[in-house]
Formats: structure tokens, sequence, C-alpha cells
């Protein structure tokens, strides 16, 4: 028997392992700690009692969890969605049928957590606000287009309702990203500027590297301390290789060069400082650019003295 550790979703049945000759446990975790769907699962510990090289596991539920219900839905399947994608403008009925469905979820997640209470006395007040994720997949047939919301606004609906106030809905595209003729003119299928940046690079996400997004978005701003390409390549280690200590690192390691630039200056004020970091984010872009300095787990590579 092992009992398998690191992954959060709940698997608490013992699972044979057939090839092995052994059975599985995973216990998950105690909560939730992401909104995806295995963390959705009903949350439980187990009594693990062991006689000689036999052994039985008691699960039991976890009642005062935080109740979490995903659900994803398809706007261009939906019933209530028939034609609506034919509308020039219908983000009122396209917003009007998810705050109702998340409405629903709502309730779910509460007749969730009061199924699993056995105190009689326990009534909805007492339930805690639940973790609610709703998935929208919003896509449209040719020569129509579902308009969505912004994702923040709509969830900051539910503030009181839900504990995720900020990020209850997710939209996505479908991966490719096709053109359409709309009055015999072509146009982007897409109601957002992902859709032609998607197309850009060849009609879908997988072509897409993390590093131009973040220089796409970055034209338009201004970073005055961090080296755009490094914020870049940081993301692109963050994603590509889930190392979640990547943009953490290459801030601090970032700011600690500045600092070692800033002791050198026996005079230092409002006009030299400025002039100093300057200097130091144009360098520190070139060595990017240059490929002299990446990203890493244990910091950026910097060379050994910074001039």
């Amino acid at each position: 028997m092992v009992i398998w550790g690191h992954e959060h979703e709940c698997l608490i049945e013992p699972k044979l392992n057939p090839e092995m000759g052994f059975h599985v446990i995973q216990p998950g975790s105690s909560v939730a700690t992401s909104l995806c769907e295995g963390e959705a699962v009903t949350k439980h510990i187990g009594i693990l009692s062991i006689t000689g090289r036999e052994f039985e596991l008691e699960k039991i539920r976890l009642k005062t969890v935080r109740p979490f219900v995903m659900k994803e839905v398809v706007l261009a399947d939906e019933p209530q969605m028939k034609n609506v994608w034919k509308k020039n403008t219908n983000r009122t009925a396209v917003t009007s049928f998810l705050c109702s469905t998340v409405e629903d979820l709502i309730e779910e997640a509460v007749a969730e957590w009061l199924n699993a209470q056995e105190d009689p006395e326990v009534e909805r007040k007492d339930a805690p606000l639940p973790l609610i994720r709703l998935r929208v997949e919003y896509s449209a047939p040719e020569g129509g287009r579902f308009e969505t919301e912004n994702p923040q606004r709509f969830s900051n609906r539910f503030v009181g309702k839900v504990a995720n106030v900020n990020d209850v809905i997710q939209f996505y595209r479908k991966k490719s990203a096709a053109r359409r003729k709309v009055g015999g003119v072509l146009e982007d299928s897409g109601s957002h500027a992902q859709d032609s940046l998607l197309e850009d690079y060849g009609g879908s996400i997988d072509n897409v590297k993390v590093e131009k997004l973040v220089q796409e978005f970055l034209t338009n701003a201004t970073l005055e301390i961090l080296p755009s390409n490094g914020l870049g390549d940081a993301v692109g280690q963050f994603v590509d290789k889930d190392d979640k200590h990547a943009v953490e690192m290459f801030v601090e390691d970032s700011l600690k060069s500045y600092l070692t630039k800033l002791r050198e200056i026996d005079d230092l004020n409002e006009e030299t400082i400025s002039e100093v970091v300057e200097q130091q984010k144009s360098y520190l872009e070139q060595l990017f650019a240059k490929g002299l300095v990446k990203p890493k787990r244990v910091g950026l590579h910097f060379p050994h003295r910074i001039s």
C-alpha cells in the first residue's frame, strides 16, 4: 500500500495497481488550494488500520471545509443562448445567463455544505462563503460572436456571496482562431485583442511564446526599473518550466543589482539615483538581449562585477 502525497485532488479510496500488486491512497489537500477541477472533489481524511499484511481505510468526510463548486459551459451549446450570437449587441443577454448560472452554483455549494453537517441546528447563515469557478467557452458560430464582460467586473457582482470575488469566471476560446467574412469584409473572429494576436502567431495559443505575449503587453507600458525583456524570460520560466520562484527571484536579484550600483555612488540625491537606475536598467536589458543573464531558480546569473 502506497500513500501518495503532493497531489491535491482527494482520491481517498484505495486503488489497486494490478501490474505492481499494491494499492494507492491519495488523501489530497484538506482544503481547496486552487480553483481547478481536481480541487472540487469532496475532501476526506482517513483512519488507516493495519493488521499483519492487511489494511482497512475508514474515510471521513471533512465537514467544515469551504464548499467549492466548479462548472464549465460552452455558450454555443446552451439552449438559452440559441441565436444570441447573431445579435449585434448581446452582452446583456450573455451576462444575464452567466449570472443566473453562478447563482445556481452558489445554491448548489451551500446545499452541499449543509447536507454534510450532522448538527440539526446548523442553518444556511452558518455556511461559509463558497468558492465558485465558472469556465466559459465563448467561441461563436461563424458570422457571429458572444460579447463578454470583464472577468473581474463580472466576479465583483458576487461580493458577499462568494469567497473568491475577483475570479469567479474564466473565459476562453477554442485554440484555432479563424477569420470570417462579415458584409464582405474579413475580420477577426474574436471580440478581444488576443484573437488577432493569436492569429499573428499561427492561430493557436500553442504557437505563442509567453515572452512574446509579455513583450506585446509591455509595448504600451513603461517599466521604470525592471528590464522588460528579463521579465519576459522570467514569466517564460514560470510557465514553461513550472518554476514558481522565477519571477520572484528575477525581481529580487534585479533590485539587488541596483542597490549594488547605488552603493558605489558617494553623493546620492534624487537626480543621481534616477540616472543610475536608468543606466542600470539599460545595462540589464543589454545583458538579457545578448543572453548573458537568465533567470534561474537560485537567482539571476550576473557577471561577477556589474559595471
